[in-house]
């Protein structure tokens, strides 16, 4: 119930935050027909409030009607293949993110697209902070207090992630490498899911995206000891990142992109990339995106692209470490 009141609760104030997103000007169009944004993921998820909260801005943009259409399952693998697969007249956007790109890759031995050959990448739309939560009744304050006591109760630690090979997955095995402690990885069927047993005391932790955790936080309701960023949240001041907590290998930068079918036709890329722009540097969208615990710094294809090969790099390291390769 209080997951649920939650999302409930962040889903009215997007409601009343995209009114504001509107452009007076517009683009010039790529098609007269309905844009799609495909995101792979479940409906009221962190990409999910994501894309709506951007649809409002990129209408105004094209001067077209944007949609959002969910295509949830196999971690994100269903529309990822869907988008690569489309039309390429631009009118089927994929909202892709960190682990769309980097990390399924890097744990499936066939997710079906090749994250830079099966797609033409127009831009970042957040960059999203994650953080280390554990239930309030933790004695601990501390990332080192959570490390102490898994080193002194051996198998007493668990973590949560949202399903094997996911992102909070493989941040749990590089937390568990670099402090020298054994965790056990419980997997659950959704990031909900797992956040409430991170509430519920049915886990140790859980690394989570403060787009949907952000309001349990403040509510008390579960307790950051510290963000996986480069910098602090501006949401929780307050709150140490891993490298201040002592961890500094342990980070997973989380971020949000826009992409279209690899092929699509260079004039209707170039005004697509120019629309996320222009919508990515609105004053008014950069605002909505904070109450979210969300940010960006305008990023066009060229951008995203070394950012997935970065990242391709550094979670394909990971999950071999950890020998995780999924069918």
């Amino acid at each position: 119930m209080p997951i649920q009141s939650a999302l409930k609760r962040k889903l009215m104030l997007l409601t009343a935050l995209v009114i504001v997103l509107a452009a007076p000007h517009a683009i010039a169009q790529p098609t007269s027909q309905i844009v799609r944004l495909v995101v792979p993921y479940a409906a009221g998820g962190p990409a999910d409030l994501l894309a709506r909260l951007f649809a409002p801005g990129l209408q105004a943009a094209l001067g077209q009607t944007v949609i959002v259409e969910n295509r949830p399952g196999a971690g994100s693998q269903i529309g990822a293949r869907y988008v690569a697969a489309a039309h390429k007249d631009g009118k089927t956007i994929l909202i892709g993110n960190a682990s769309t790109f980097a990390i399924v890759p890097s744990t499936q031995k066939n997710p079906g697209f090749d994250p830079l050959r099966s797609f033409t990448h127009l831009g970042l739309i957040a960059e999203t902070d994650t953080a280390l939560v554990v239930s309030p009744s933790f004695a601990g304050g501390a990332v080192k207090d959570l490390v102490a006591y898994a080193k002194d109760n051996p198998g007493k630690v668990s973590y949560a992630s949202a399903g094997v090979g996911n992102g909070a997955h493989l941040i749990g095995e590089l937390l568990q490498s670099t402090a020298h402690v054994e965790m056990t990885h419980v997997p659950y069927k959704s990031g909900g899911e797992m956040m409430t047993a991170v509430v519920g005391e049915q886990v140790s932790f859980a690394v989570v995206d403060l787009t949907s955790a952000l309001p349990m936080v403040r509510e008390g309701k579960l307790k950051a000891l510290a963000v996986t960023g480069p910098a602090r949240s501006t949401e929780l001041p307050q709150v140490p990142t891993m490298a201040e907590a002592g961890y500094p290998a342990v980070s997973m930068p989380y971020w949000t992109g826009t992409s279209v079918p690899a092929s699509t036709p260079d004039e209707v890329v170039r005004t697509l990339e120019a629309a996320v722009r222009r919508v990515t540097t609105s004053p008014d969208y950069l605002a909505a995106l904070k109450k979210f615990g969300a940010h960006v710094k305008p990023t066009d294809g060229k951008g995203m692209s070394t950012l997935i090969a970065v990242d391709l790099k550094r979670w394909g390291d990971v999950a071999r470490q950890a020998n995780i390769q999924l069918d």
